[in-house]
């Protein structure tokens, strides 16, 4: 792969002139922004964002991979997180999601505890 550079003077690498996707990163693992879940129950979550950004990688890389293929550059010369036997994105997808889902477990167990102590409270206003 040979790096070559965007209008940002940001390098970009690449194979065989095509660009080689840069995997996303998971909200809480984004250390460069700090970017977490504030856990508000935004329209649009950081989680959301980062679901959108993985869709778009995992179809870059399996339009990266037909391009390779179709110019039969043999896998061993690809990057090795782009080659057809590799699942270290699905693996990190499932620990994202993993850390979603546990994320999102402890705010339901937040908003439903609040719930009940709002209703509780309004059960005690009604009886006074």
């Amino acid at each position: 792969s040979t790096p070559t550079h965007l209008a940002s003077d940001q390098p970009i690498n690449t194979i065989a002139g095509f660009p080689i996707p840069e995997e996303p990163r998971p909200p809480a693992d984004d250390a460069m922004a700090s970017v977490e879940c504030c856990m508000s129950g935004c329209a649009v979550c950081v989680y959301d964002l980062y679901e959108d950004s993985l869709k778009e990688y995992k179809q870059a890389v399996a339009t990266l991979r037909a391009s390779l293929s179709a110019l039969s550059i043999p896998e061993s010369r690809w990057p090795s997180h782009i080659r057809m036997s590799t699942t270290a994105t699905d693996e990190h997808a499932t620990s994202a999601n993993r850390q979603r889902d546990a994320v999102f477990s402890a705010f339901d167990e937040m908003e439903r505890t609040l719930k009940e102590k709002r209703e509780k409270r309004a059960a005690v206003e009604a009886e006074s």
